[in-house]
């Protein structure tokens, strides 16, 4: 019988009586509450004294079990209560204050409540709150015997009770992970390993933020010894916190994030350390968590393999797709590659050789290892005195991006190369004239349908004009999206070919632009290209004549313009106020038609966000009150542009809860001009540096300047600074970057402010009058805080 006859039964034999309905009802509703009790297996009274302490009370006696199932999913509730209550001293078993070395934002926010002056109030959880505070309060409560299993218990716990992720979050996973090092240390080789993927999951790193990936990934490698920072997403492993490394060898281009170990002594440390299998295992789980997928092996000048058994355990790390070699002088040997094959997949689909001598035979054998999808030579020589590339042209089957920089290719490869399947992004240096006249005189020959394929173009020539068959053929790029051309010669008869060939890229989106000199005659087809976003046009050689822009078919479309070493009369102005769609305008080093009439202007800039006229001279803007009239501005650079005091209140009131970064060096400054810029409620990044404060200091920015908790980096070099204005900086609560001149200030005076602020970077002048002056940071490079010395 169903469910649904059942029911019309009783109701036809009056089973449901009232009576009985009510018994049901009472019955459910107990199951609910013993379903909800069942979820909070413990419970906390607290309590909140005069001394902004947090007094938690154990409602009975807990056992010192973590969990009751590492499986479970984590509550965490409090309830609140504006009545005092009394409790049992003898049930005190914790004393939370906002200094604890692990702070959380769950129990912090009670200090901060609004909720009508709170006074107590109960916690209910799932898991034991006074052992997980009792042991986070102090490095040394860890305890000495820990698995992996608690190491997931306490990251899970943090993550419910919003931990602040700050040094100490960092320096108290080190003493986590050192100590499961040494619990395991008696294992056998893969159980440690076993226990490690079994408890910390996929399932567990889902639900783990990717900030926190991060940091446990820089805590597990501070606690190895291994110097470490990250960059735009990208880890460096370094020998020292005061070592420097080439931002260049982050390619863009290549669409994965970076491990960049430094030089050839980092790599020798990491070797070392993944000797230990699970210690392995753990990196390369965490590098695919926070998608790095790519190796650099940067400054290798010294390397070598220093015996047979030198594994290149580091290329075992499964998840590389991408491998960079730099800067080794050396010939790259056989035993070097033969090393790598052993131990990497034949998953690398990326490949960059930059400043390297390699043999023609073993650029063959890296070839013919792995089919490519990128291929980057920078600076390559070799070892043999013929053209080495020659051979590659089975690589152009794979291809989609090939960079070559100062690298001497024959007429030969390029008859071949241009002739085949080609890569979608090319980007070519020609940095000699023998290989600009070999490309040139085989770019005739180009595979007109293969042009169709190529989205991305730069080419950077070597000083000179580029022939008219070079921009004819340009004409059958159709599908490109971005065409960059740097340093060639204008002239008449080639221009105008280009202005065909721009014409019939209906894709092209971005358009760079930077030769050596200009000619309105033949240039202003920069300015007509329909459908263009981005603009950017440079000359090396400052121009004589006024840039004169008519971006009638670009009106709507124009995101980003960028002029460089222009001079720019009124007509062109007026048409760049009016492009409604512009956020990102840039005039950098440009001057402007001596009479400009600001009855003329009508500004429709409204979405507009960055906006500079570094090195420009705005002396004809003086009495144009134009930053008023952009109102969304996030972004401003007004360096070196000679404008009196006062001119920075002509910055929109409506910016005040937009504006992040401002830079103004070499400016001069007022009181007017504090009194404004104290009021950038959001602003991050404020660079003063060379500023002059006429009749006033930096600390008369007030008590009341409102970007105390927003300013991360504060440059104020080459600035003169009290001793009044080096104890303001101790408003900057979150700070990372600091720069400012030191040499007025005695040791003592400086380190009272800059230990008490949390940053990673410190700049400051060389002092050429102490021969000592490095040592004088010391206390610094303890902290693991870079130094730098302008």
């Amino acid at each position: 019988m169903s469910s649904k006859n059942i029911f019309l039964s009783m109701i036809h034999k009056r089973y449901f009586e009232k009576k009985m309905l009510y018994n049901i009802i009472s019955i459910v509703y107990t199951l609910i509450l013993l379903d909800f009790a069942s979820l909070y297996n413990f419970s906390y009274r607290f309590t909140m004294n005069k001394e902004s302490e947090i007094l938690i009370f154990d409602e009975k006696q807990h056992n010192s079990v973590f969990f009751q199932d590492d499986e479970q999913e984590l509550v965490f509730d409090i309830l609140y209560s504006t009545e005092s209550i009394l409790y049992d001293e003898k049930l005190h078993v914790f004393t939370y204050t906002k200094g604890n070395i692990i702070e959380f934002e769950a129990l912090n926010d009670l200090f901060g409540s609004d909720k009508n002056e709170i006074l107590g109030g109960k916690i209910e959880c799932n898991f034991n709150l006074r052992y997980f505070l009792k042991i986070t309060k102090d490095v040394t409560a860890i305890p000495d015997k820990i698995d992996f299993e608690f190491v997931k218990g306490i990251i899970m716990v943090m993550k419910i009770l919003k931990a602040i992720e700050n040094k100490s979050w960092n320096l108290y996973f080190q003493a986590l992970f050192f100590k499961t090092y040494r619990f395991y240390e008696k294992s056998s080789i893969g159980e440690s390993e076993y226990k490690f993927h079994k408890h910390l999951n996929q399932n567990f790193w889902r639900q783990v933020g990717f900030d926190t990936k991060q940091n446990l990934t820089s805590a597990l490698l501070n606690s190895l010894m291994v110097e470490n920072i990250f960059f735009d997403g990208n880890l460096i492993l370094l020998e020292s916190s005061q070592a420097t490394y080439d931002k260049s060898l982050l390619d863009k281009h290549i669409p994965y994030k970076n491990l960049l170990l430094n030089n050839h002594k980092v790599l020798y440390t990491v070797e070392n350390v993944l000797k230990d299998r699970t210690i392995l295992s753990m990196l390369e789980v965490l590098f695919d968590e926070i998608n790095i997928n790519s190796l650099i092996l940067g400054n290798c000048h010294n390397f070598k393999i220093l015996d047979d058994d030198f594994h290149f355990y580091v290329f075992a790390i499964n998840s590389f797709k991408s491998i960079t070699i730099s800067n080794l002088e050396k010939c790259l040997s056989s035993l070097f590659l033969n090393k790598i094959k052993l131990v990497t997949e034949k998953n690398i689909e990326f490949l960059s050789l930059r400043n390297v001598l390699i043999s023609k035979s073993d650029l063959s054998f890296i070839c013919n290892t792995y089919i490519l999808k990128g291929l980057v030579l920078n600076n390559v020589r070799t070892s043999e005195d013929f053209d080495f590339i020659e051979d590659y042209s089975d690589l152009n089957k794979t291809m989609e991006y090939i960079n070559l920089k100062n690298v001497e290719i024959d007429y030969k490869w390029w008859n071949i190369y241009l002739e085949t399947p080609i890569a979608s992004k090319i980007i070519l240096s020609l940095n000699t004239y023998f290989s600009q006249k070999n490309f040139i005189a085989k770019f005739k020959n180009i595979n007109v349908f293969n042009c169709e394929k190529i989205l991305y173009l730069k080419i950077d020539f070597c000083c000179s004009e580029i022939f008219n068959h070079v921009c004819t053929k340009l004409f059958f790029f159709k599908s490109l999206q971005t065409l960059k051309l740097y340093g060639y010669k204008s002239n008449v008869n080639t221009e105008s070919c280009l202005s065909e060939a721009l014409k019939n890229m209906k894709a092209l989106e971005f358009l760079y632009i930077k030769q050596y000199n200009f000619d309105y005659s033949c240039d202003s087809f920069v300015f007509e290209k329909q459908g263009i976003k981005i603009l950017h046009f440079e000359c090396f050689i400052f121009m004589k004549e006024f840039v004169m822009i008519d971006c009638s078919n670009i009106y709507k479309s124009l995101n980003k313009i960028v002029l460089k070493h222009t001079i720019i009369g009124e007509s062109t102005l007026l048409i760049i106020f009016q492009l409604e769609n512009l956020k990102f305008l840039s005039l950098k080093s440009c001057n402007f038609e001596p009479e400009i009439k600001s009855q003329s202007f009508h500004f429709n800039l409204k979405n507009l966000i960055s906006l500079s006229f570094s090195k420009s001279n705005l002396k004809v803007f003086y009495n144009i009150d134009f930053l008023s009239n952009f109102d969304n501005l996030e972004k401003i650079d007004l360096s070196k542009c000679k404008v009196p005091c006062s001119y920075i209140t002509k910055v929109s009131h409506f910016c005040d809860l937009r504006l992040k970064k401002f830079s103004y060096i070499s400016g001069k400054l007022d009181l007017h001009d504090l009194n404004r810029m104290k009021n950038f409620q959001v602003l991050k990044i404020l660079n003063l540096s060379k500023c002059k404060f006429v009749e006033c200091n930096f600390s008369k920015l007030g008590d009341d300047c409102r970007f105390f908790n927003s300013m991360e980096d504060l440059n104020l070099l080459f600035v003169k600074i009290n001793l009044e204005d080096l104890y303001y900086l101790r408003n900057f609560k979150k700070i990372r970057n600091l720069s400012f001149s030191s040499s007025n200030f005695s040791l003592v005076a400086e380190k009272s402010v800059l230990v008490l602020l949390p940053i990673k970077q410190f700049s400051t002048e060389i002092d050429y009058k102490d021969i000592n002056y490095k040592n004088r940071y010391k206390y610094l490079y303890e902290k693991n805080i870079n130094v730098d010395f302008i």
